[in-house]
């Protein structure tokens, strides 16, 4: 998002209507941007009390809950708040769309590979434990993660041993099946049969990606 008073907007309004679906339409929601970094400076280009209210230090959040506890007080009674925080719980789940089904697009149009980190064709082979690329000659070592999160994101949120070969014309069944274990993601079923569940892996994915994107937005 390009902005974070952007983002907490979008989100409260999507809180909004979430709680409308669930018959709870006089809820009062109150959004903040959080900074955790207590050496961050905000100021805006002029006096903004807007944005100064919903932009705090995380070191200031505990009295801005309290005043908002203090203030919310008889809204909802006990039973009533953990029946809500029971079906925000149940309600958590990974958003994984199809998208292929969405776009109307065969399973068939995706180009399978490996992508080239350096070039970006589908161009890599394995070869001796490592992943080259068959145009600028580039070597990577785990470039089949990308090609699984791929696989995840446009086909399906698992993987079988036969598909992980078939996506990444790897030709050795204990290769793929060597790969695949390195990875430490769940799975279902027994050698031919077992499924690998990707899900986790976008999430390792996404963990590795945030601390970067944060420093990325910090410092520019």
């Amino acid at each position: 998002m390009p902005s974070p008073i952007l983002q907490i907007e979008r989100q409260e309004v999507q809180l909004r209507n979430w709680l409308n679906r669930h018959n709870q339409k006089n809820l009062p929601i109150a959004a903040f941007v959080v900074f955790s970094n207590p050496a961050t400076i905000i100021k805006t280009p002029s006096p903004n009390t807007f944005l100064l209210k919903r932009i705090v230090h995380a070191e200031h959040l505990p009295t801005k809950l309290n005043t908002l506890f203090q203030n919310g007080k008889g809204i909802l009674t006990s039973k009533e708040i953990r029946k809500l925080t029971n079906t925000l719980i149940k309600e958590h789940r990974p958003h994984t769309p199809n998208l292929l089904e969405k776009y109307k697009i065969p399973v068939s149009a995706i180009i399978p590979g490996v992508h080239c980190p350096g070039c970006q064709k589908l161009s890599m082979k394995r070869e001796r434990g490592t992943w080259h690329c068959l145009y600028c000659s580039k070597k990577d070592k785990i470039a089949h993660v990308q090609a699984l999160i791929d696989f995840a994101l446009l086909i399906q949120p698992t993987i079988t041993n036969e598909q992980f070969r078939s996506f990444t014309f790897l030709s050795s069944a204990s290769v793929s099946s060597k790969i695949l274990k390195s990875l430490s993601i769940p799975y279902e079923g027994n050698y031919r049969y077992r499924s690998y569940n990707l899900i986790s892996l976008l999430h390792i994915h996404l963990a590795f990606l945030l601390p970067i994107l944060y420093a990325y937005f910090i410092n520019t």
